[in-house]
């Protein structure tokens, strides 16, 4: 599943690119809409179901391990990953809605700063954190990743919420 889920965060990255390239012609209102979805809903589910996964790679290694820096590094890229979502709700929404946006600039740069720090944190979890992952998870750990996960996708949305 969380193999699957890295894919899909891959594509929606290449939507926010998108968008990005749209928003001096006509942006795409659905396509808004997908990426909002994706962004308040099911990025924050990814990131926490990656993380289920470092628990279970951070049991293995003592707290000097190198792979115990490299999940606290990942784990400091997911939180800024939900701050350029919390950025991109409101013009996102608006042009979702309308198809209106006042700084389009602003927003091509703020959309493509979060698809690019995105998809390098992808390539760099790919080398480092999910090399060779899937051997590496035995019976029992199956089992506790898969129950981590259920409860993951079981929670209530939206999971990223904006202050008002």
């Amino acid at each position: 599943m969380v193999l699957s889920e890295r894919k899909h965060q891959r594509e929606m990255c290449e939507g926010l690119e998108l968008l990005a390239d749209q928003l001096a012609d006509h942006a795409d209102q659905r396509l808004c809409s997908m990426l909002l979805q994706f962004l308040r809903n099911e990025l924050p589910v990814h990131h926490r179901d990656e993380e289920a996964v470092f628990d279970l790679l951070r049991g293995r290694e003592g707290d000097d391990s190198i792979v115990t820096r490299w999940i606290e590094q990942a784990v400091l890229e997911h939180r800024r990953h939900i701050d350029y979502a919390l950025e991109l709700v409101e013009p996102l929404s608006q042009l979702a809605a309308d198809g209106r946006l006042t700084q389009i600039e602003a927003l091509g740069y703020m959309l493509r700063c979060a698809f690019e720090s995105m998809r390098r944190h992808l390539d760099w979890e790919d080398i480092t954190l999910f090399s060779g992952f899937v051997p590496l998870v035995g019976k029992n750990e199956s089992q506790i990743l898969a129950a981590k996960l259920a409860r993951n996708h079981s929670l209530s949305a939206p999971y990223l919420r904006t202050i008002d």
